[in-house]
């Protein structure tokens, strides 16, 4: 196990000396700081254990050094600027952690729970309580007392705690399984806790735990771990890369066997006239103001399908002219417009359509059509966008555009 413990413990130009200086330390403040530690003063010798722990300003770490010096801080409670009591409860909680951790010290997993990090738990110490909570939810197996303190430390404000309780919702760890839960705790957790954190998130995009699978959130979240150091995260981005290639192989396969697709533009007319459809959308309902709307009935949806013409001929069109857009069904039954849901629609949207002019040579206009479909129907695949020019020839000239979903 291995605690990740917030704080920026080099704050503050903690610089610490007296006759036995490190070489680095020079300063006048450092060397009565250090004489303080040196005379028993617990505030200066707090001071001295992070400033080797930390290695702070460009010292190397010494955690045999930290250790003694967080011990010699714990021996008297009251500190003299210390009114609160937290400088007391921070050197009970490095010294149980260090403890704990065999950091400088030999590990004495009893010793670090019961004497002090209990005790700073009890005080209301944020960092005691996670560590604690993770003792008692990986080594005690306590799920109910590591949810307890777990809990407190995260809402008292030490995010990293979420990591934990992410892990318990998403192993059923004394709570009920909740994935959807999970992803908020480590969400929550993520700037503060463990390597680990962002890995559990790209996890739970990638398998879809909770949520739809989504490989770009879940490749973000490996990077992210990967870049922190992660060492499991690059086989994990180069499996989701290799699912991503696999899906879009996938896709230019349907693309060849159906498409013309959305965004692909066809000619119709003879090829006088370039369409492309460049959006669908579907929707319950659409408004604007008070008084526009359209509105699916229950169990149906509105497919609205904006498509954009261009007069590649020489010749003016007649807006009347221009093709019929039209929904093909999978099992091959042609769809009209909604004409009065269509008109409210483009109206809402601001569609600019050539209706009662000419379509000159060179130049485009939009179309808009909504259909009302079940959505049960909906959720099929093969649906099409039908570009139908029949009321030009007075025969059908249709061109299918393969609707992805």
């Amino acid at each position: 196990m291995k605690l990740f413990l917030a704080g920026a413990l080099c704050a503050g130009a903690l610089l610490l000396a007296c006759t036995s200086i490190p070489p680095e330390i020079t300063s006048k403040k450092a060397r009565r700081d250090f004489i303080g530690a040196d005379v028993g003063i617990p505030d200066d010798q707090y001071k001295l254990a992070v400033h080797y722990y930390n290695g702070c300003h460009g010292a190397p770490r010494d955690y045999a050094k930290a250790y003694k010096w967080f011990s010699a801080a714990t021996s008297r409670e009251r500190w003299h600027n210390d009114e609160s009591g937290s400088g007391y409860s921070d050197a009970l909680y490095w010294r149980g952690y260090m403890l704990l951790e065999a950091e400088g010290v030999e590990q004495d997993i009893e010793q670090a729970v019961n004497q002090y990090l209990l005790p700073a738990a009890n005080r209301g110490h944020l960092g005691a309580k996670t560590a604690l909570g993770d003792y008692y939810l990986y080594f005690e197996k306590n799920f109910a007392e590591a949810k307890k303190l777990l809990t407190e430390a995260y809402e008292g404000g030490d995010k990293s705690a979420g990591y934990d309780l992410g892990v318990m919702y998403l192993n059923g760890n004394g709570v009920p399984e909740n994935p959807i839960v999970a992803r908020s705790y480590l969400e929550g957790a993520v700037d503060s806790g463990p390597l680990n954190t962002a890995f559990l998130l790209g996890s739970i995009y990638e398998d879809g735990l909770g949520t739809d699978p989504d490989l770009s959130i879940a490749r973000s979240w490996y990077e992210r771990a990967a870049n922190d150091g992660h060492h499991v995260a690059p086989e994990a981005l180069k499996r989701v890369e290799a699912k991503v290639q696999a899906e879009e192989q996938m896709r230019q396969e349907v693309r060849a066997q159906f498409c013309p697709c959305v965004g692909d533009a066809i000619h119709v007319r003879s090829g006088t006239i370039e369409a492309i459809v460049v959006d669908v959308d579907t929707r319950n309902r659409f408004s604007k103001g008070p008084f526009l709307s359209a509105e699916a009935q229950s169990g149906a949806v509105l497919v609205t399908v904006l498509v954009n013409f261009r007069n590649i001929s020489q010749q003016p069109i007649s807006g009347f002219s221009l093709p019929t857009i039209r929904l093909g069904s999978p099992g091959g039954a042609y769809y009209d417009a909604d004409i009065g849901k269509s008109s409210a629609v483009a109206g809402i949207l601001e569609i600019d359509s050539k209706v009662l002019s000419d379509l000159n040579p060179g130049l485009r206009s939009q179309a808009l059509a909504v259909f009302e479909v079940s959505e049960e129907l909906w959720e099929q695949p093969g649906w099409r966008a039908t570009i139908d020019s029949s009321k030009i020839f007075g025969r059908r000239e249709l061109a299918s555009v393969y609707l992805e979903k």
